[in-house]
């Protein structure tokens, strides 16, 4: 006989259901309903929204100016508020009571100049919301965590406010709290787990105590209900997390009785928690089938090298924690996960679906040893192989240089491509080539001895003769091209404007004097750019770049008109005068006789570079770009005379008398 007990304060929490309530008013409105993320982690629910005409999105470009978005009960961080604002997007905000007063907690305790310290997963979209309302918080995912950054000793000395998400494990959260309060001079904690949260974990654990079964029924993406499953399964281990009734697998029919406890997350709806129930009720008074042996025919088989598919449900300081729907959930240590070098745990996304291959199994330990490297490894091999045979190009990154030539990366598969393969120009440094991603050729391909070559090049050339060819067929003078600045000389700048390279010359490059290329443009910088004339025998491309809107002389005609006054500084110095800038571009030479109002053998006797001055306008050929200047006629700069003190004229006269007496 099978006794079945529902947890107090299973289904929905006030605040998802509030969301729910929420979107289903709304959807009924004029106008698509676009909601900001998953509004609830239940497959039906969402399926019977978007039923009714709701659109979920990552991002607010995907709402149109005037639409409507509807924030849902995890929150979001203020900029999010003030881009809708910024767009004309009408927000609906079924924010969580509970999460909205965190938010403004953190957000008056970091105006107050205080260290916020966000308990809970750092990846969760409750968290980020959070994180959004404060400047350079602080996260703290688990009691690890918390214990590493104690002993680096980051907290110490700070002033400290402390909050929790709102799904975090009461007992765990408390911990931490306890953990900070001991270690940090200044704090003040908000715990701001959700009493109904508590409320739930609570009588989950009661109920897991007194159970030979439990069934805790919500999505597996939920944190919430990952956190239910693993307070279960700490008193009854016996536990599965189900989504619905198609998930439970097990059939009852024994003389004993037995307890199954039922627990249900925040996101799950009353009607599926029925659903379970009334599925669980058919096994009452049943006596003929064991329940001992059912329960274990349930059990996923697992073997040594087995591919199987399963659920993240956590991640601790020794991997990956996957369900494989085995007796015991399996470990995938962080070096089995993956290949990549700059993998870190942070990437890993509670309620993601992965492939695992089984390492070991020991079953008298309730061990099951995982790795998704491996697996990858077998994906990736299979898809270079079917592209060699193909001749299929392939997306590449280069990760590293070596003797010979580059390392580059498909997934966990190491692609060499020699220095040849690499590209037709010449290099004499390839860390150039370094993290960027490229169509690769794989042309030699040995499964025995793992040895894969690819070639950059070949898709490459083939692109560039293409481009070139669309190029020269097409080309005009004054067709406007966006390219890239390959190479800069003496002369000017070399841009590959489609497979084919144009020289912008130095004269083209501004309408100021410019001594050398590198003072305009850098290599690699992309630049508008229009064919002055091209030769397609020569196949030459002359370039301009400067632009005749852009030339400060295009007005000067009504801007320096005779007797304009202008301010200019002095820019070179010669014998017959000074050359002053107007404006950048725009010179102008004052003569030495329009200097001083005396005469003046040098122009440097009252000017000097950089000095700026006043002048007037008297002269101008604005066709060959001419303008004469006087200074004398606004504010003449007239040498300075030495006075000589009347003692030293009569000390020069007793001198001159003495010399003279003398003779």
């Amino acid at each position: 006989m099978i006794n079945t007990t529902i947890a107090e304060h299973s289904g929905f929490c006030y605040g998802v259901n509030r969301a729910v309530d929420m979107a289903y008013e709304h959807i009924s409105q004029p106008g698509t309903l676009y909601c900001y993320g998953m509004l609830v982690h239940n497959e039906a629910v969402m399926e019977d929204l978007s039923s009714k005409g709701m659109v979920v999105v990552k991002d607010l470009a995907e709402i149109p100016a005037g639409g409507r978005v509807l924030i849902r009960a995890h929150g979001t961080g203020k900029a999010f508020y003030e881009k809708c604002n910024d767009v004309g997007i009408t927000v609906v905000d079924a924010t969580c009571p509970s999460v909205a007063k965190i938010h403004k907690i953190v957000e008056r305790e970091s105006l107050d100049q205080r260290t916020i310290v966000i308990i809970g997963d750092s990846a969760h979209p409750e968290v980020i919301g959070i994180a959004g309302w404060c400047s350079n918080p602080i996260h703290v995912d688990n009691m690890a965590h918390a214990e590493k950054i104690v002993s680096e000793g980051t907290l110490s000395k700070l002033n400290v406010s402390v909050v929790t998400q709102t799904t975090m494990d009461a007992k765990e959260a408390d911990k931490i709290i306890a953990l900070l309060k001991d270690n940090v001079e200044d704090i003040k904690v908000f715990n701001t787990v959700c009493h109904a949260t508590r409320l739930r974990q609570e009588a989950a654990q009661k109920l897991a105590k007194e159970s030979d079964v439990m069934l805790v029924i919500g999505s597996k993406k939920s944190s919430n209900t990952q956190k239910l499953a693993k307070i279960c399964k700490d008193f009854c281990k016996t536990t599965y997390l189900v989504e619905n009734v198609s998930d439970i697998q097990l059939t009852f029919d024994g003389a004993n009785k037995y307890n199954i406890g039922i627990v249900a997350g925040a996101s799950t709806p009353s009607w599926v928690i029925k659903e379970v129930t009334s599925y669980m009720d058919q096994f009452n008074n049943v006596n003929e089938m064991n329940f001992a042996e059912e329960l274990e025919k349930s059990f996923v088989t697992l073997t040594n090298g087995q591919i199987v598919k399963g659920t993240v449900i956590g991640k601790d300081d020794q991997g990956v924690i996957v369900n494989v729907g085995f007796k015991s959930d399996g470990i995938v240590s962080y070096h089995e996960f993956s290949d990549d070098p700059n993998f870190t745990p942070d990437q890993v996304e509670l309620g993601a679906e992965v492939e695992v291959k089984v390492l070991r199994v020991i079953d008298s330990e309730g061990v099951v040893v995982l790795s998704k490297k491996r697996v990858d490894q077998q994906k990736f091999s299979l898809a270079v192989e079917e592209a060699y045979n193909s001749e299929t190009p392939i997306q590449a990154t280069v990760t590293e240089t070596v003797n010979g030539g580059v390392i580059a990366m498909y997934g966990p598969v190491r692609i060499f491509v020699p220095a040849s393969q690499v590209t037709s120009r010449r290099v004499k440094d390839f860390n150039d080539f370094v993290g960027n991603t490229y169509e690769i050729k794989v042309i030699e391909y040995n499964k025995a001895k793992r040895k894969i070559i690819g070639s950059i090049k070949a898709l490459a050339d083939a692109k560039r003769k293409a481009a070139e060819a669309e190029l020269w067929a097409n080309i005009e003078v004054n067709k406007e091209y966006t390219g890239v600045v390959k190479s800069l000389t003496n002369f000017g700048a070399f841009v590959d404007i489609g497979g084919v390279d144009g020289l912008v010359h130095l004269s083209e490059m501004s309408w100021q004097r410019v001594r050398h290329a590198s003072d305009v443009l850098k290599v690699g910088q992309e630049v508008s750019v229009f064919v002055k004339d091209f030769n397609t025998e020569t196949k030459k491309i002359s370039l301009g770049y400067r632009r005749a809107e852009d030339n400060p002389w295009a007005d000067a005609e009504n801007k320096y008109a005779i007797g304009t006054v202008v301010t200019a500084t002095v820019m070179r110095i010669v014998p017959f005068g000074a050359f002053v800038e107007i404006v950048p571009g725009v010179d102008g030479l004052v003569h030495i006789s329009q200097i001083s109002s005396v005469r003046i053998s040098k122009a440097e006797d009252v000017l000097s570079v950089g000095m700026v001055v006043e002048a007037k306008v008297i002269e101008a050929d604005f066709e060959a770009k001419k303008i004469n200047l006087s200074i004398k006629e606004v504010a003449p700069i007239d040498p300075v005379v030495e006075e000589v003190e009347e003692n030293d004229v009569v000390d020069a006269d007793n001198e001159a008398a003495e010399t003279i007496i003398e003779i």
